[in-house]
């Protein structure tokens, strides 16, 4: 291993070379603009050197260079040198990802800014659903759709596109569950007022809700919480919060964040932050003061923002709260570090933060604790602008993606200071605001936004290719969120042809494309060119003002996508997979569960959970914070994820709570090693926490995951299933299915239970949108055996009066409380009205419907189990009154057959 002085002199050298570039660049005009980039070049690669050569601690090392890498930077955008964007300088050799169209078919025209191209064709499209919006680069290898069907639809961009029209968009966001989705923007006279658009993504009509927050600016911070059904909305001195939840936007809290003027970051334990130099500020969210009904002001004094502001603000739009003081501030190891961006790393805590350059003109990003005194624990080099987006995906929580102002996106393993891949979006000549990474039936993706390419690219990240670009309608990028719940794309986009005015600049006559037609032959069958160009043109004389008209400026032409498509205002885009495709594809079907292989996950499971001499793993009692950090995440948790990730079985999660089981009865048993035992069960539960984040690609995968009921003796030898019946005393039932769900909860795993994931399936259960019978408990009453499977219910899809959808929890509960109503009501009238010689008409609807009511108490019980169904109170009062209703109706039958009138 080579020393750490060798390093230091290398790096020395290297700032030597700098000074010498900064002295003679005024001098020596042979001093080109490659020589800086060489010297970013070869002060990235000593930091890579220093990692492969099994250096223990490069962190030191690391801020050494960030200090040469930010003078080289600040240097090349001087206002004496001629760079715009700085090219890529951290890749290593075959991790620059850039578009193949190159040559003679796709360059730029420097006097008109257009993207010069053959024209689209129908034969580029690897399917027939492909959308016309869509154009394809060669050569990308397609997933199974039978192994990877989510993949395989947004890989052939088999999807709709719907838009709404929206105010000048800011940025997105999305909340944990998926469930509301939320757009700051600038509205109003010259785009100068705060606005927000909202959309309540369960509902099946997707509709446009719009607030204008009572903030002095505009909102450029927005965060989204799904617990409290909340909307955080920052200008420069207030947040103000409004709840989403039915669409009514009603006004909750505004918190003082006065001096502090960052983003904001909702973490789990109901706590907001707002960043800002050297320090970020902490509320609680639940004991906040609300403005209630009334909307009263919160906080002490009168806010005097509004006299500041450049707005024409009528006094009834005015609020004058103060707000609310932060509970709590958290100060940064580095005082003068101040976040332009910051995403929230869900592993480990850490607050993945972007440097803001305007402050001490640094360009880096940063991994942040918070816990620990807001120290640096990573710094990530090689960006050669401001960070301006961060995002994560569940399905691996060890890579991130940062999108920067120098117009690429890069890709990021949280171990290592230096990007894993660079992605060039903007080729050099502009920002790229927006890049999400998704993991689609765990296969890595990702979506980039377009400025001056105005489109959206989906790139490859294992084929390190870009795969299609999709069409905005000549809008530039600004926002981009990926759903995982419900497998679409969303993206907020601004028409930079239209002025704050709403006037449109810039336009010329469209030319639209020629039509496809059929290929003409001579006589010897051989095809005759033809020298028309692909577009239809028309007389100048022909110009009115219902011709179609075209950006002047757009980087595409006419033809260069299926379908001619200029969007003209602002729009939300959404883009998600055809439902009448998809929906089949994703649907597993009752065949495909009951051939997975369960059995040989259980015993390789409780293996792994159990030390080995070659496998680290629980050896010792720990508590869950400690199995949670981070060495052991590495060490344990994360080479078992991708070990049973990568085998896709959707049992998976199934059988970790199986051998949680096993071992909460193992420490029932065992008193002496019942903490070692207990601390096996809680790995148990973290392994099927990050399992079940590589099925949330999509809802269907995820209810599939959850509610499936699976045999633990499936794909079991038949010695195995004999062994198994006679250990249990020939129980025949002793391999009775269950699902997931069911297992968490009699293990008791109230941290998985809790998942925004989990919570998300167990409110569509509950309100009908997912279809789910358990099967545990079989019984014809019950009709639990006719084989059904896991659908999401559309109620455009099925009759008015399907009887399936009044079983739903949500819908039975209500007809379950009017059904007692009526039994109770029909009780009195039969005791009010009886006649001692005969049953009456109301006795008898009474004895129907009690027969009724008992029966289906009874199909209760059986199919829920007797202790689970009178653990419930209302069951209990139930059977009481079916006691009641029973001794009554066997005392009428009695004072009938022997004339009895006592």
């Amino acid at each position: 291993m080579e020393s750490d002085s060798r390093w230091e002199e290398d790096l020395k050298t290297l700032n030597s070379r700098l000074d010498d570039y900064d002295a003679e660049r005024h001098s020596d005009e042979s001093r080109t603009e490659s020589v800086l980039i060489l010297l970013l070049r070869d002060t990235c690669a000593l930091v890579r050197r220093a990692e492969d050569a099994d250096q223990t601690d490069v962190s030191d090392l690391v801020e050494k260079a960030h200090e040469v890498l930010n003078r080289g930077i600040n240097i090349a955008y001087s206002t004496d040198e001629a760079f715009d964007f700085l090219p890529s300088f951290a890749h290593s050799g075959g991790t620059l990802v850039q578009d193949t169209m190159k040559g003679p078919l796709a360059f730029m025209a420097s006097d008109t800014g257009f993207r010069v191209s053959g024209p689209w064709t129908k034969e580029s499209q690897p399917h027939a659903c492909s959308t016309l919006l869509s154009r394809f680069r060669g050569g990308v290898q397609i997933p199974s759709a039978e192994t990877h069907p989510l993949a395989n639809v947004v890989y052939q961009a088999r999807c709709e596109i719907t838009d709404h029209e929206t105010c000048r968009p800011i940025r997105l966001s999305l909340s944990s569950g998926g469930s509301c989705l939320a757009l700051a923007a600038s509205g109003g006279y010259k785009n100068r007022d705060p606005s927000a658009h909202y959309w309540l993504l369960n509902n099946d009509d997707h509709e446009l809700f719009s607030v204008e927050p009572e903030l002095a600016d505009v909102a450029y911070h927005i965060a989204v919480d799904e617990s409290h059904k909340l909307m955080f909305m920052a200008d420069n001195d207030r947040i103000k919060s409004y709840s989403w939840e039915n669409g009514k936007g009603t006004p909750v809290h505004t918190l003082n964040s006065n001096n502090h003027q960052g983003p904001l970051a909702l973490l789990p334990n109901g706590r907001i932050l707002r960043a800002g130099k050297g320090s970020a500020l902490s509320w609680t969210i639940d004991p906040l003061e609300t403005h209630g009904q009334n909307y009263k002001r919160i906080g002490k004094g009168k806010y005097k923002g509004f006299e500041d502001t450049g707005r024409d603000v009528e006094r009834d739009d005015m609020e004058f709260s103060t707000g609310s003081k932060p509970d709590s501030t958290i100060s940064f190891a580095d005082a003068s570090f101040k976040p332009s961006v910051w995403h929230r790393h869900e592993p480990t805590g850490y607050m993945l933060s972007g440097e803001e350059p305007r402050v001490r003109d640094s360009y880096s990003c940063i991994a942040l604790d918070l816990e620990h005194g807001g120290k640096m624990v990573t710094r990530y080099l090689g960006h050669g602008g401001k960070v301006e987006n961060i995002t994560t995906s569940e399905g691996d929580g060890n890579v991130f993606l940062t999108s920067g102002s120098d117009g690429f996106a890069r890709l990021y393993d949280i171990r290592h200071p230096l990007p894993a891949l660079t992605f060039d979006i903007e080729c050099e000549s502009a920002p790229c605001y927006t890049a999400v990474l998704a993991h689609l039936d765990g296969i890595p993706a990702i979506f980039s936004g377009g400025v001056k390419t105005e489109a959206i690219k989906f790139w490859d990240i294992r084929a390190k290719q870009l795969v299609y670009e999709l069409s905005t309608g000549n809008n530039v990028v600004n926002s981009l969120v990926w759903n995982s719940r419900n497998s679409t794309l969303y993206a907020a986009t601004e028409c930079e042809n239209m002025d704050r005015l709403g006037y449109h600049h810039d336009y010329r006559r469209a030319k639209p494309p020629r039509q496809p037609r059929e290929d003409k032959m001579d006589e010897d069958g051989d095809e005759v060119e033809d020298d028309e160009d692909d577009y239809d043109e028309d007389e100048d004389d022909d110009w009115d003002d219902e011709d179609r008209c075209w950006p002047s400026r757009a980087f595409h032409m006419e033809n260069y996508f299926g379908e001619m498509f200029d969007a003209g205002e602002d729009r939300l885009l959404m883009l998600h997979g055809d439902e009448e495709q998809s929906h089949k594809l994703l649907a597993p079907t009752p065949e495909y569960l009951a051939s997975v292989k369960v059995f040989p996950l259980i015993p390789n499971i409780k293996k792994d959970a159990i030390p080995d001499i070659n496998i680290p793993c629980v050896d010792t009692a720990l508590s869950w914070d400690q199995l949670t950090a981070a060495d052991v995440n590495f060490a344990i948790v994360r080479p078992l994820v991708l070990k049973y990730a990568g085998l896709g079985n959707m049992a998976v999660v199934y059988a970790c709570f199986v051998v949680r089981s096993h071992f909460i009865s193992e420490a029932e048993e065992n008193l002496a090693y019942s903490g070692v035992l207990l601390s096996r069960a809680a790995l148990c539960e973290i392994l099927a926490m990050k399992l079940l984040g590589s099925f949330a690609s999509t809802q269907i995968q995820l209810a599939a995951v959850l509610t499936a009921s699976w045999n633990p003796l499936s794909g079991a030898s038949v010695e195995v299933v004999n062994e198994v019946r006679e250990a249990v005393g020939g129980d025949e039932n002793a391999d009775d299915p269950q699902c997931a769900l069911e297992m968490a909860i009699a293990t008791e795993a109230k941290r998985f239970i809790s998942l925004p994931l989990v919570q998300a399936v167990v409110n569509d259960i509950h309100a009908g949108r997912l279809v789910f019978s358990m099967t545990s408990h079989k019984s014809v009453l019950a009709d639990n055996y006719k084989p059904r499977a896991i659908e999401y219910y559309n109620v455009h899809d099925n009759p008015f009066l399907d009887h399936y959808r009044l079983r739903v929890p949500r819908y039975g509960a209500i007809l379950e409380f009017l059904s007692f109503v009526i039994l109770l009501l029909l009780f009195l009238m039969a005791l009010s009205t009886q006649d001692v010689n005969k049953i009456t008409t109301i006795e008898i609807a009474f004895i129907v419907f009690a027969t009724a009511f008992a029966l289906d108490e009874y199909t209760a019980s059986k199919e829920h189990g007797w202790e689970i169904y009178i653990a419930n109170i209302w069951n209990v009062f139930d059977t009481a009154f079916i006691i009641i209703c029973a001794a009554y109706l066997g005392l009428r039958i009695k004072g009938l057959a022997y004339n009895d009138r006592t």
